[in-house]
């Protein structure tokens, strides 16, 4: 079943991708700015184009939401009609993430500085994210 990235533009975004096609998953990415090709199926949207954001959802196993709590709100309504099992919240180390989202397992990995990961981070720190989002979306 498929992973879908949501923020796949960002360089995390762009590592996670990378790193979930090497583990041999299946990675849809939805994008909110164009990107130069991800190697995988790609849809830029606006999260108020709910039925474009939905039909890439649907059918997926797990979603992450690079963006932290707020996105994670906004990909909320999407999850339970698409039947996603799992997603994976990545946030600041103080970030609060909403509860319970639907029927899915609800998976956080934090990030260590509050810096937002998409502005300058070492590609050390970038690559040790990367790796964790990785772990989570291989949890049983």
């Amino acid at each position: 079943m498929p992973v879908v990235v949501v923020s796949a533009q960002t360089p995390l975004g762009r590592l996670v991708v990378a790193r979930l096609r090497a583990e041999g998953a299946e990675v849809r990415a939805l994008v909110d700015s164009p990107a130069a090709d991800l190697g995988v199926p790609t849809a830029l949207t606006e999260w108020d184009e709910e039925e474009r954001v939905g039909a890439v959802f649907e059918g997926a196993h797990t979603v992450v939401a690079l963006g932290g709590g707020t996105q994670a709100r906004r990909v909320h309504p999407h999850l339970r009609d698409a039947g996603v099992r799992r997603l994976i919240v990545v946030t600041g180390p103080d970030e609060r993430v909403p509860p319970g989202v639907a029927d899915a397992e609800v998976v956080v990995v934090r990030r260590r500085t509050a810096e937002r990961f998409w502005r300058r981070p070492s590609e050390r720190d970038l690559a040790a994210l990367a790796d964790e989002v990785v772990a989570a979306d291989r949890r049983e």
